[in-house]
């Protein structure tokens, strides 16, 4: 990752990764993509997929991973290096003095969940949004439903905002939003945690802990709902 003081914007220099197709290999080159706040978030988490899948064949580390995983990992290689060419402001507030609203989304798939949050604002009745952080994860190898993956990506969401606070409260915050479209995860958050088992009532206590409990559906916008702080 590196920052050209010319156009004030973040860009990334990629190294082509040797052609050994090890799971130690895989992992390293994972590791060599530095991405803070996740603007690279997709690709990461692509990568991962496919070591995910290594460890899933029990290949030890340093044998040579399935034909499949070896295909795969060569067209990853391949497209790494488009990397290059992404470019991001550094500076996402245009002006002071104007009230912004946080703006958060999660999602889930039985691979994996996710996390973004953006900064919106509008000026001169022109709308701006700039991604400010983005986090995903992947599903456990044991087998979870979607309804649970689905609250994990809300937790995480949630510790998503929690770790911007510094830059957060430098702003003038008109209004905050978290969106799931998962109704049985609002459902579970308007349950008494005492009804609940240990893993949904941890995440909910956590989640409440950070919102509120003010959660509406969002008009003309089929499941998608709000939870506002």
């Amino acid at each position: 990752m590196q920052w050209i003081p010319s156009s004030d914007v973040f860009t990334y220099e990629i190294t082509p990764s040797p052609r050994i197709f090890t799971k130690r290999a895989i992992l390293s080159a994972i590791a060599r993509i530095y991405d803070p706040l996740g603007f690279l978030s997709p690709t990461v988490f692509y990568a991962k997929t496919i070591l995910q899948d290594a460890w899933k064949s029990s290949c030890d580390w340093d044998e040579p991973v399935t034909p499949q995983i070896r295909l795969r990992w060569l067209e990853f290689l391949e497209h790494l290096l488009d990397i290059s060419t992404v470019r991001t402001p550094s500076c996402f507030i245009p002006v002071g003095g104007v009230p912004y609203m946080i703006v958060g989304f999660c999602d889930a798939s039985q691979r994996g969940y996710s996390a973004v949050i953006y900064i919106c604002t509008s000026i001169n009745d022109v709308n701006h949004a700039y991604l400010l952080k983005g986090k995903t994860k992947l599903a456990p190898i044991k087998l979870m439903t979607i309804p649970r993956l689905e609250l994990s990506a809300a937790l995480l969401l949630c510790r998503l905002f929690k770790s911007c606070h510094k830059v957060i409260t430098r702003l003038e915050l008109r209004e905050v939003h978290f969106f799931t479209d998962s109704t049985v995860v609002l459902g579970w958050l308007r349950t008494p945690t005492e009804r609940m088992n240990a893993f949904l009532a941890h995440r909910i206590v956590q989640i409440l802990e950070i919102t509120n409990r003010s959660m509406e559906p969002r008009k003309n916008t089929g499941q998608s709902c709000r939870l506002q702080l």
